[in-house]
């Protein structure tokens, strides 16, 4: 290995395309193996996920015959060696600084190179708020070469799906499904066209957690809004109910504004319902204000007016089905 080690790196040069013909374009087949999605966080809308890649191209400076080299048809040769493709994450969030993982890249004597690293994706991706917590989400991982046209660097998808052998699933988002597209592209900067192949990752949220510690608790505190009405005058506790659940409430919106984007393109349906449980609790403390500053009136009772009787009698008893 050490004397093809040597044959092939003589007078190789990393920086230039592995053909011999200018005008051919070089065919990277690109993959992916989802092994874990770590994270997704709706607020700043980032996805992260760890990933193999995979990309497969031929290098046709890096040839031999096998029966000059002891029948070795494959060798393992450090990245950083060869020529790479410039392959880039489009919608990262992350700078580039850091690179790939300098794996090892598998050479083939017919001139085919595999090179497979382990990467920690951050991805943009676009969250729909609108039926929280009951939400599916779309993302994507869009991957291409960055300073290669379509001319120079061809990039094509290895298969119509991503690899799960080794998928970890997640507590909080179930993976529903996995599509691969190509697209070529024509970019305000250039003329020449840029193919890129885009991963999309369908995601359903797990309710189990929310409907526990959200959903369950929003229904209980409308009934608590009511149960103040049922609350004798004497008591003395009629407001103190209604500002206890109003306050929860507020706790509640909170909670969720929290796990929210900080956007006015959608809002969730939960945080309506939110609102207008706390609407009704503010009109509930409002009226218990009214009904005991009626019923601890001090001296002369003061005569009922006019046009509440004709609201109570002819509009409110209808409604709620009392005879008069």
């Amino acid at each position: 290995e050490h004397v093809l080690m040597k044959h092939l790196i003589r007078n190789y040069e990393k920086s230039v395309r592995p053909v011999f013909d200018a005008s051919k374009s070089v065919n990277v087949d690109l993959g992916l193996t989802l092994t874990q999605i770590l994270d997704l966080d709706e607020k700043n809308q980032v996805l992260t996920t760890n990933v193999w890649l995979e990309a497969e191209w031929y290098d046709e400076r890096l040839v031999w015959n096998a029966s000059d080299f002891e029948d070795i048809i494959s060798i393992r040769i450090p990245c950083d060696t060869i020529w790479l493709p410039d392959i880039v994450l489009y919608n990262s969030v992350d700078d580039y600084t850091s690179g790939y993982m300098q794996s090892l890249a598998m050479v083939y004597n017919n001139s085919r190179v595999f090179w497979g690293p382990v990467i920690r994706f951050r991805s943009s991706c676009k969250i729909d708020i609108t039926f929280f917590p009951f939400d599916n989400q779309i993302c994507k991982l869009k991957l291409g070469s960055w300073a290669y046209n379509g001319w120079q660097v061809d990039v094509w998808n290895r298969s119509n799906s991503m690899d799960l052998s080794n998928f970890v699933d997640n507590g909080e988002w179930e993976l529903l499904g996995l599509a691969v597209e190509r697209n070529v592209v024509t970019y305000n900067c250039c003329n020449e066209p840029f193919p890129d192949v885009t991963f999309y990752i369908y995601l359903r949220r797990r309710i189990k957690y929310y409907f526990m510690n959200i959903i369950i608790p929003c229904i209980i505190l409308s009934f608590l809004c009511l149960a103040g009405f049922l609350l004798p005058p004497e008591s003395g506790e009629k407001i103190t109910l209604g500002l206890s659940v109003l306050l929860t409430i507020t706790v509640f919106m909170l909670m969720v504004a929290d796990k929210m984007p900080q956007t006015s393109e959608s809002i969730s349906v939960i945080s309506i319902y939110l609102m207008v449980v706390l609407t009704t609790s503010c009109l509930s403390v409002l009226s218990s204000v009214f009904i005991l500053g009626i019923h601890h009136q001090r001296g002369k009772p003061h005569k009922v007016p006019t046009w509440l009787k004709m609201f109570v009698f002819r509009f409110l008893s209808p409604l709620l089905c009392i005879k008069q």
